[in-house]
């Protein structure tokens, strides 16, 4: 399970995603070459890491994990339409990948887990704890789905660590491609911790 360290390790880990995802929103290159990965992706990379964010310090309900489970469906989507786009197609496949597993490991457990244990707030509720007046996300990431998912998203993490050492690649893509390394990692031990 995912504890208070390691939960603590990643959020400080995810801190710089959010923040270079919202300056580089706000502050786009002069010219496309300077930063190839599209603003959508950004975008979404930086919403991504402020769910996580927020999931890591438990400041989610059953509620607000739905509205993330919809968020992220919303973004499989719209990885899905823009996949028609040939110069940015890696980038919105591994998107795909990473709001497929997102929405599944914040979907809330339902009435089977709601008489488990109260375990204590220490760690994230998506390491399967089960937090006062909250249920346990990731129900359906236990055993071979949180295998599947943990191996998806270590597939992503290695393809972006080869994209940010790609050369020659600008700077902003680099830093665009450690971003998925941080955030995919993340959700490699996440997805780790309900094997």
């Amino acid at each position: 399970m995912v504890g208070g360290p390691v939960s603590v390790v990643l959020a400080v880990a995810l801190l710089p995603v959010v923040a270079y995802c919202a300056f580089s929103l706000v502050r786009r290159p002069r010219t496309p070459d300077d930063d190839p990965t599209p603003v959508d992706v950004v975008a979404w990379h930086g919403v991504m890491g402020a769910v996580m964010l927020a999931v890591l310090v438990s400041v989610t309900t059953p509620g607000w994990d739905w509205v993330g489970v919809g968020l992220f469906v919303a973004a499989v989507l719209w990885s899905v339409l823009r996949t028609s786009s040939t110069h940015a197609v890696g980038h919105h496949a591994r998107l795909f990948l990473m709001s497929g597993a997102m929405a599944v490991m914040l979907i809330p457990a339902g009435p089977a887990n709601a008489a488990a244990p109260q375990r204590p707030r220490s760690a994230s509720h998506l390491s399967g704890m089960v937090m006062p007046g909250h249920g346990a996300s990731g129900m359906l990431l236990s055993g071979t789905a949180a295998l599947v998912v943990g191996l998806g998203m270590a597939v992503v993490a290695l393809t972006a660590v080869r994209l940010a050492w790609r050369r020659p690649a600008p700077v902003r893509a680099r830093l665009s491609a450690c971003c998925e390394v941080v955030m995919a990692g993340g959700m490699v031990v996440m997805a780790a911790s309900l094997v």
